[in-house]
């Protein structure tokens, strides 16, 4: 990890105060977070009128050409991503007082180390969904040769998403390792040091050898075993001593209430060779998904079933159905039951269903009044069959004489 100096020292870049107006575009709001490379502000950004995230780099960094080389390195790496799951870069620059910045989209919701302090265990159905879509933004990442290198729940964020889907952004690439491309041979690392949270590296991470998407596989594991036991894998009262446990002892178990082939996936990740391990993160996405994917089938089955009657077109049954709602409506009363006909769907449960014959039209159909089973499902649309009972006394009257004339002759 980047080691962050004097920190308790007064710095510059703290200063700034509810209103001040940065590199002529953004007001500061407040201050939300200091780190090792800088200071993190909501602001807003007066061009689009949207809040937006300011970090500014430590004035006592920007003297530092290894921390300064890394921030450009960050800007650069973000600038090249653009996956829906990765945070979005707006800004970026120097200012005339000489502070270095970058404002990135502001992300209303919550990192996944406060989730996990808010609920200490996630879901596996949760926690599988979380890991999906952090594989869909490390896919790209790895498809233009960026390695995270730190991939920590800290830097998974819970987007607040007014819909029913959960939806994730990765953020914090200023340790991104860049492994292809014309940047892939600069090293900016100090010999001899680590970079990374050591909770969460893989052993040849710790070990300071090369490293590719494996390592991200092997963080992403991690990070999934804390989401459903409440905890890294490892502790330990060093960072050493935590790095030296990912090297050397047999990663811990996972409680037997997580599915079984959960288990067999996050322990695929975790293993100490990277060969051993699922060989990118579109083959453990595409494992993931196979998990998922039974569980979202079986859940589509028992959601509401009107949603599949809604994409079909009308049939006689809303049209005599519509006629119900209105006699409903208007408070008068009917002996007409009437049960939808069926719709193409796949469905264990068999639907009863009267069919008109062709020769009759849609008032000649008398159906008995009988209860509701529990196969049946109640209308919900505006219905449109008149009942019998509904008939004007002036309709019916003309045919009981006929009935009763007709008897006259057959007996006279």
């Amino acid at each position: 990890m980047v080691a962050a100096k004097h920190l308790e020292e007064h710095d510059p870049a703290s200063d700034f105060k509810t209103g001040h107006v940065f590199g002529d575009r953004f007001r500061v709001e407040r201050l939300i977070a200091a780190g090792g490379m800088g200071f993190v502000y909501m602001a807003t950004d007066l061009e689009q009128q949207q809040p937006v995230a300011l970090k500014i780099m430590r004035t006592s960094l920007q003297r530092d050409p290894v921390a300064i080389e890394r921030f450009r390195r960050e800007v650069r790496t973000i600038r090249r991503l653009m996956h829906p799951n990765t945070i979005e870069l707006i800004d970026y620059g120097v200012t005339e007082e000489g502070f270095m910045f970058l404002v990135m989209e502001w992300l209303h919701g919550k990192d996944l180390r406060e989730i996990m302090r808010i609920k200490r265990r996630l879901s596996a159905i949760t926690a599988t969904r979380v890991a999906l879509q952090v594989c869909w933004s490390l896919s790209e990442a790895h498809m233009k040769g960026i390695i995270h290198r730190d991939l920590k729940p800290e830097n998974i964020f819970i987007m607040h998403n007014p819909g029913p889907h959960l939806r994730i952004k990765v953020v914090d690439f200023g340790l991104a390792k860049v492994v292809s491309g014309p940047e892939s041979g600069e090293q900016i690392t100090r010999g001899g040091v680590v970079c990374g949270t050591p909770e969460y590296m893989s052993p040849e991470q710790a070990k300071g050898e090369k490293l590719d998407g494996r390592s991200d596989v092997y963080a992403l594991g991690c990070v999934m075993y804390a989401m459903l036991e409440g905890d890294a894998p490892f502790r330990g009262k060093k960072a050493l001593d935590v790095a030296m446990m990912h090297i050397n002892n047999p990663f811990p178990a996972l409680s037997e209430k997580v599915p079984a082939q959960l288990r067999g996936i996050i322990m695929k990740c975790v293993e100490k060779k990277a060969s051993a391990r699922y060989h990118d993160v579109n083959e453990l996405a595409a494992a993931l998904e196979a998990f998922l994917d039974p569980i979202e089938c079986c859940k589509r089955e028992k959601t509401d079933v009107w949603s599949v009657r809604r994409s079909t077109p009308p049939s006689a049954a809303d049209v005599r159905a519509n006629a119900i709602a209105q006699a409903v409506s208007e408070r008068q009363p009917t002996n007409v039951s009437v049960r939808p006909e069926p719709v193409s769907r796949v469905s264990s449960e068999p639907h009863i269903t009267r069919r008109p014959r062709s020769s009759q039209s849609v008032q000649a159909i008398h159906v008995p009044h009988k209860p509701l089973k529990s196969q049946s499902i109640r209308l919900k649309t505006t219905p449109t069959l008149v009942s019998h009972a509904k008939m004007s006394k002036a309709d019916a009257s003309p045919k009981k004489e006929s009935f009763l004339k007709r008897c006259l002759d057959r007996i006279l």
